[in-house]
Parts: structure tokens; C-alpha cells; sequence
């Protein structure tokens, strides 16, 4: 941009100007603290700044701002267009669809914040963050995205759903048992409780502190609470 390298051409010349000034000044402090030749430091002094050029002339800061924001915009916009004709055209081929809530983009059952200005996106399912920090590069978007789908959000096998609705069953009967609740007749526990005792079945215990247990989350909870509905398994309250 022509505006910015004029601009620095013009700073770096007052620094030079004002590097030369600090070394005259300095001298002349110097000369008059020594104590020596008071009247010819002083004169001297007055007879160099007489003869100094006018400083140069420095551009327009508040101008070269509004400019340099007007080429942000310019760049910002250029840029969401691109991104968003390749990410609808990836989505597509892929089978999922493209679309827009609000402000926010939607691609497939996620919807994706982007943050422009870092080219960083995150992605939300039932208003869970469920990838963050996420590269703003369609194809790299679109991949973890599949990821996701066939993962976080595929239902529960049909052979894995008996031994689920049993760590249901054990983590319900963990939160009656932490309230103190009676275990005999229906059993009855709020949502985040069970969600909490079984990630912890999940991972083991002695392991709080795997890896593991920060890839369950709660997105995927939902999931298996849904496909688990069917089994009669204590009462959940949401």
C-alpha cells in the first residue's frame, strides 16, 4: 500500500531529525554542567538551533487509520465471500447443507461463529460448544465437521445400548445415593448429575485425569440419553 510506505519514509526521516537534536542537546547539557565555558556552550547552542531545518512534515495519522480500516473492510468482505462460496460448494459435496441463523453460519446440525479477524471458527450443537479454535480453512472446517458427524453425533449402536442403559442405571443410582436418597422404588436423578457420575464410570476410577474423560462430553451424553430412552432405566430430570 503506497499510503503506508510513504508513511514510514516520512517517520523514519523525523527520527533522524530528532536522533540528531537529542545529540546536540546532549552535548550542551553536558558542556554546561562541567561548568566550563558557560557563555560559549549557551551561544553555541542557540546559533545551532537557529540553523536547524524545519522538522519533516509528518502524514496524517488519523487519515492513514480511516484508510487502513477501509482496506480491512474491503479484505474482510472479499474474504467472507470466498469462504463462504468454497465452504457451501465442499458442504455440498459431502452432503451437507449450508445455510444461515441469524448472523451465525449452519452446516449440517452445527452452527459455526466465525471470528473474521483471527481466522478462527468454533463449532456448537444444541448451543454446546463442541470444537473451538477451529482453522478457517474450508476444507480443514468441512473434514472435522465429518469428524464430528460420524462420531459425537452417531447414535448408539444396537449392541452397545443394553450395556449403556446399565451405566445409566449405575449413575443414577450414584446421585440418589450422594443425596441420600432411598434406592428402593422409582429412582429419580437431575440431568448434569448423571452426566457427571458417567463420564466418571467412563474413564475409570483412579483415571480423573485422562484424556478421556474430556472426549465425552456433553453433546454426546444427549445423544446416548436419546438413544437410550427406550430402556427402562431410572427417571432422568432435565
Amino acid at each position: 500500500m503506497r499510503e503506508i510506505e510513504q508513511a514510514e519514509r516520512a517517520v523514519a526521516d523525523r527520527i533522524k531529525s530528532l536522533q540528531k537534536f537529542r545529540d546536540r542537546l546532549s552535548r550542551a547539557r553536558k558542556q554546561v554542567e562541567s561548568g566550563k565555558q558557560l557563555v560559549l556552550a549557551f551561544e553555541s547552542l542557540a546559533d545551532h538551533l537557529r540553523t536547524l531545518p524545519a522538522d519533516p512534515a509528518l502524514p496524517d495519522m488519523r487519515e492513514l487509520a480511516d484508510r487502513a480500516t477501509e482496506e480491512a473492510r474491503k479484505h474482510r468482505e472479499h474474504g467472507e465471500r470466498s469462504f463462504l462460496q468454497e465452504i457451501r460448494v465442499l458442504a455440498k459435496s459431502v452432503g451437507l447443507n449450508a445455510g444461515r441463523i441469524g448472523d451465525a453460519m449452519t452446516i449440517g446440525p452445527f452452527q459455526v461463529e466465525v471470528n473474521w479477524k483471527k481466522g478462527l471458527a468454533s463449532l456448537q450443537f444444541a448451543k454446546i460448544d463442541v470444537g473451538k479454535e477451529l482453522p478457517l480453512v474450508p476444507s480443514k472446517l468441512l473434514s472435522r465437521i465429518s469428524e464430528l458427524s460420524n462420531s459425537l453425533l452417531a447414535p448408539p449402536s444396537p449392541n452397545s445400548l443394553a450395556a449403556l442403559a446399565k451405566e445409566l442405571e449405575e449413575a443414577i443410582r450414584v446421585c440418589v445415593a450422594r443425596r441420600g436418597g432411598s434406592l428402593v422404588g422409582e429412582l429419580r436423578a437431575e440431568l448434569p448429575a448423571v452426566f457427571r457420575e458417567l463420564r466418571f464410570i467412563r474413564q475409570g476410577a483412579g483415571t480423573s485425569g485422562s484424556r478421556r474423560s474430556d472426549e465425552y462430553s456433553i453433546a454426546r451424553f444427549i445423544i446416548e440419553i436419546k438413544g437410550a430412552s427406550g430402556f427402562p432405566v431410572g427417571k432422568l430430570n432435565g
